[in-house]
């Protein structure tokens, strides 16, 4: 009986050791893929269908006021009562409308010719000829030009519907004797005026006038 090669047994050992680690891995391999594909089903959360949810706007219910009805009229009812007076009838009396005074009158436009009434107007009066007539009607008076005095004279001044000028009141003179606050007033009262319009028509107003007095440079 020949005796066996001990490197053929090695070998075959060798080989079925081999092919048992083999399956045995793809046994290991299997197990771990069913426990991970089972892991992994039961840990992948399931979604649930979605639900459309349409929200609408709902208008605020507004509550109309009604007007409230009115109060019933009250009906006089008789009474037993004894303390209460008796009914009383009123007289309804005639009126006599020819004892009332009669109105007062309505005022006039007119207006005193010393009065300080102020008249409203559109248009204030103006000198023919411009205001350069007031100048070349003013004489200088020869005290006043040797004295080297000089000053402004305010004149209220009132102007009637013909332009024509009723009155002058000095209103701010120069403190002097010289007799510049005389020689203002006697300019303007030469002047002819455009007078004051009120609505299209001539009205008698008050207006105040300023007279300049200067000297030039050269007295001569």
């Amino acid at each position: 009986m020949k005796s066996r090669h001990p490197n053929l047994s090695l070998e075959r050992l060798n080989r079925k050791t081999t092919e048992l680690s083999f399956v045995l891995s793809l046994a290991l391999t299997f197990v771990a893929l069913l426990l991970l594909r089972g892991g992994q089903l039961a840990t992948v959360p399931v979604m649930p269908d979605l639900v459309m949810v349409q929200v609408e706007e709902i208008p605020v219910t507004e509550q109309e006021r009604r007007t409230p009805p009115p109060p019933r009229p009250q009906i006089a009812m008789p009474s037993d009562d004894p303390d209460l007076p008796e009914e009383e009838t009123i007289t309804i009396s005639e009126i006599q409308f020819d004892e009332i005074p009669a109105p007062p009158a309505p005022p006039t436009d007119e207006v005193d010719a010393s009065s300080d009434t102020f008249v409203a107007f559109d248009t204030p009066p103006v000198p023919i000829g411009g205001w350069n007539s007031l100048y070349q009607n003013l004489d200088y008076p020869m005290e006043a030009r040797r004295a080297g005095i000089e000053g402004r004279v305010l004149v209220s001044v009132q102007v009637d519907e013909k332009g024509e000028v009723m009155a002058t009141r000095l209103l701010k003179g120069v403190d002097t004797e010289a007799g510049l606050d005389e020689a203002a007033m006697r300019a303007i009262e030469k002047l002819v005026f455009h007078p004051a319009l009120q609505r299209d028509r001539p009205v008698k107003v008050w207006i105040t006038v300023p007279v300049r007095f200067a000297l030039s440079s050269n007295p001569s």
